[in-house]
């Protein structure tokens, strides 16, 4: 393993390595210790994040973002399946320009957010991602003045928290997509 991180879980440890030719996400079973190449990034200087695993029924999504050389600050969320090596769904970047940001937020069970701060617009957008499908099943944008930002964080096995700007906190149910509450 080298350069970019690893995640585990109760079925599958998943890693990033660099190599000259590009960058590749491995897995392993946990079963069965059967490694194999899921992904590559054929230009070397792609950036992929490892953001998680969603495990249900019929199976898991190893989420991960890429980005292209060219422009590493832009990155694709993607989702695949583990069990076959197989890209289930694609989300483009939320990021649209410079000074944008973009996170993402797996929980275990729940599902997957999007957040997304649009500095221009000085506003932040929470999405749900179906885990099996990659649709947008719920979105909710917010004012978050001045250089908006956030911090997401999984909570529990389903809920997301993103503090925004340190001054607002917003709980989103990752299963739904939906807003659950906003604390002021």
């Amino acid at each position: 393993m080298t350069g970019g991180g690893a995640i585990g879980t109760a079925s599958v440890i998943a890693w990033i390595n660099d190599a000259s030719s590009g960058k590749q996400i491995y897995t392993a079973s946990v079963a069965s210790g059967v490694i194999r190449q899921q992904y590559s990034a054929s230009d070397a200087s792609s950036e992929i994040t490892l953001e998680g695993e969603f495990t249900s029924s019929p199976g898991a999504t190893l989420v991960f973002e890429a980005a292209p050389g060219y422009d590493s600050s832009k990155p694709k969320i993607v989702g695949f399946d583990p069990a076959t090596g197989q890209i289930r769904w694609q989300v483009a970047t939320r990021v649209v320009s410079s000074g944008d940001k973009q996170y993402v937020e797996v929980s275990p069970t729940g599902g997957i957010v999007v957040v997304s701060c649009q500095d221009s617009a000085e506003t932040c957008a929470f999405e749900g991602v179906d885990p099996l499908l990659g649709t947008i099943k719920n979105k909710t944008t917010i004012s978050a003045d001045l250089i908006p930002d956030v911090t997401p964080i999984t909570i529990g096995a389903s809920d997301v928290v993103g503090n925004v700007n340190d001054e607002k906190v917003v709980v989103i149910n990752s299963s739904s997509g939906a807003v659950e509450s906003t604390w002021p």
